[in-house]
């Protein structure tokens, strides 16, 4: 594991050149001078927002909800932003491999709620009754199942509907009777 040497610091530096090239974008996109955004953020001079833009400082962390609301943007967006450049491998932990595990995590659900889907589905084809003849078939009230009719001791339990189907039956009479206004 390298811990230093000149190749990562290479890379650092290529880091913050790419954060100061952002920035200075944000800053043009708004239509700010270096002075501007300095006296926004509450820097000396605008000298320091130079060696920002140009890599050679960072915009220290304890800073950066004041640099998002100079620039208008979204803080959350910004420290992502800047993250990435200046400390990379924490970036990598927190946002690009919560994502992965996010993603799996969702796919993982889905494929569980198709495959449970698809065991019902296997369930209700395999109660639909195929012999014609059934012996005491009664019709199913309900027609929740999609089957003309069950058997008296083995009712229709797709959904809920557990009952005999004969007990299920309601006539017309117990039915309620519409509200007319007249």
């Amino acid at each position: 594991m390298e811990m230093s040497g000149r190749g990562n610091n290479e890379r650092q530096a290529e880091l913050r050149r790419e954060a100061g090239r952002w920035l200075r974008k944000l800053r043009t996109e708004r239509r700010l001078s270096q002075a501007e955004l300095a006296g926004r953020v509450g820097a000396k001079d605008h000298a320091i927002i130079s060696r920002i833009e140009n890599g050679r400082l960072g915009v220290p962390a304890d800073c950066y909800l004041t640099w998002a609301h100079a620039l208008g943007v979204k803080p959350r967006w910004f420290v992502q932003k800047l993250m990435s450049c200046y400390d990379p491998v924490t970036y990598e932990i927190l946002f690009k491999l919560g994502t992965v595990d996010k993603t799996a995590s969702r796919v993982e659900r889905a494929y569980s709620v198709a495959e449970n889907s698809i065991q019902t589905i296997e369930i209700a084809l395999d109660r639909r009754p195929v012999a014609p003849d059934l012996p005491k078939a009664s019709a199913c009230t309900g027609n929740r199942c999609g089957a003309v009719q069950h058997p008296a001791d083995n009712p229709c339990d797709l959904l809920g509907h557990t009952e005999p189907a004969d007990k299920l039956r309601v006539s017309r009479s117990s039915r309620p009777k519409p509200h007319t206004d007249q």
